[in-house]
């Protein structure tokens, strides 16, 4: 069977304490319907936290799209498949799939609920697993903290790139489907630096 591959570049954030995990996201990864063109593992090997380690591997990418796995999570086999699909179907510059969660429940409680750009004002909802047009994430500058999570002792650094997305006028999406799971319960550091 000749593979089929999709002008992706998945970006995998990674702290030196998780190579077990590692190793399962990329197999996870080698495991798609649809495989990336590339796939870009970025070590934090400074604690400078997720989002500039995210920004190391999106200003990198030459693919049309790019997606995002935390090295603690992994996919399903169609993620990438459902995912750029969407983004050709819908014309999106972002879609974000749900997930399951390892020995746990769903946090955010969104499953199924299109996008809403007035709740994200006031919360981040959307998961960093997304696959995006990568020029529209590298115009807008990538990842940054978002004032508000400062408050709250989260980064949450992908919230403040999908509202300046969605400022610039890109179409965000929701695909109601569980195409990746989340395991926060492997020692979660919340994208902070200083917590490993």
């Amino acid at each position: 069977m000749v593979a089929t591959y999709a002008d992706v570049t998945i970006v995998v954030p990674h702290i030196p304490i998780r190579e077990k995990l590692l190793k399962r996201a990329l197999g996870s990864i080698l495991l798609q319907t649809v495989l990336p063109e590339d796939v870009a593992v970025v070590t934090d090997t400074e604690h400078d936290g997720a989002a500039v380690t995210r920004n190391r591997g999106l200003f990198d990418v030459k693919t049309e799209f790019v997606a995002f796995l935390d090295d603690d999570d992994y996919l399903y086999g169609d993620h990438i498949e459902e995912c750029v699909d969407q983004l050709h179907e819908q014309q999106a510059d972002v879609v974000y799939p749900w997930f399951d969660v390892a020995n746990g429940h769903d946090p955010l409680g969104m499953f199924g609920k299109p996008f809403d750009p007035e709740h994200l004002q006031r919360a981040n909802y959307i998961p960093v697993t997304v696959v995006a047009r990568t020029k529209t994430l590298q115009d807008v500058g990538g990842f940054a903290l978002h004032p508000d999570s400062l408050v709250h002792g989260t980064p949450c650094e992908d919230w403040q790139c999908w509202l300046n997305v969605h400022a610039a006028g890109g179409k965000i999406v929701h695909v109601p489907q569980r195409t990746w799971v989340w395991d926060h319960a492997t020692g979660n550091t919340s994208g902070r630096g200083d917590r490993w």
